[in-house]
């Protein structure tokens, strides 16, 4: 059962959704070691604060675990010259590349989003080190993925966004999001009135075939998004990189479905590297 979320008058929605100029409210939600996007959006953030005034960054989970059974069986199917099924064709490449390195694909070891969070957080804190600054505001996020609507995360980053977001501060807070929106949607089950404090610009979603609450995350703030009309992509260029592109044009004709149909496909989708929130 999603909680109650505030009001919004289409005066403050057109209001906070008005592109920002300067000194605009920031922070950063990432999964920093997931791939190699993410350190570069983080430095040309922390490189351009005199445009934003960066309040957390963020450390998410993440996790491949999803996908090794498919490996596997993609294997099986390979060992035995078998016809790969079009779910599993993305997998082959991947054997290849394991078995060049003399390795089986049963020996990898598939982080868990706790360590996934964990090696996001020492990653955040390299970014510093290589731009030879000092870590603030830097924050551990959920260790787990969201099981359910009504069961939030605690986590020191959810904790910290909803300081932030009912702060007294008239000007919005953007939250940048670009991986898993655990931390942000945990925030928002803790504390819904922070809903009409916060912007949110997120960069994520590939297609997947799990279960809706296996990946609880994604359908959650798509949801929050599309019922309160939130979801916005300042023209403002921070945390712009390759997949920001085709991802928020997905993202938003997904939100824009939502909005119409007022009703979630049990057949969701999710980031790569998210892997079940």
């Amino acid at each position: 059962m999603l909680p109650s979320f505030p009001n919004i008058s289409d005066e403050q929605r057109k209001s906070m959704l008005e592109p920002p100029s300067s000194g605009v409210r920031v922070v950063i939600d990432t999964d920093t070691a997931n791939e190699i996007d993410d350190q570069f959006a983080l430095a040309w953030a922390l490189l351009s604060q005199d445009k934003l005034k960066i309040e957390g960054v963020y450390a998410e989970p993440y996790s491949f675990s999803i996908y090794r059974q498919d490996l596997l069986e993609t294997y099986e199917l390979l060992k035995r010259k078998q016809v790969i099924p079009e779910h599993l064709q993305t997998f082959p490449g991947w054997i290849r590349g394991i078995e060049s390195m003399g390795k089986h694909p049963k020996d990898i070891h598939f982080c868990t989003p706790e360590e996934g969070m964990e090696q996001s957080y020492q990653e955040i804190l390299t970014v510093y080190e290589k731009l030879g600054m000092k870590p603030s505001n830097i924050f551990k996020g959920s260790r787990t993925y969201l099981e359910s609507y009504d069961k939030p995360i605690k986590s020191e980053a959810a904790e910290h966004l909803i300081e932030l977001a009912l702060a007294n501060d008239e000007r919005p807070l953007y939250v940048i999001a670009i991986g898993v929106v655990t931390n942000i949607a945990s925030a928002l089950l803790m504390a819904p009135e922070i809903a009409s404090k916060i912007v949110v610009t997120w960069t994520s979603g590939y297609p997947s075939y799990t279960n809706i609450f296996n990946h609880s995350w994604f359908i959650y703030l798509v949801i929050i998004l599309a019922r309160n009309s939130r979801f916005h992509c300042p023209k403002w260029k921070a945390m712009c990189v390759a997949k920001a592109q085709w991802a928020i044009i997905f993202i938003i004709y997904i939100c824009i479905t939502l909005s119409m149909n007022n009703v979630a496909s049990k057949d969701i989708l999710d980031a790569p590297g998210s892997s079940g929130i």
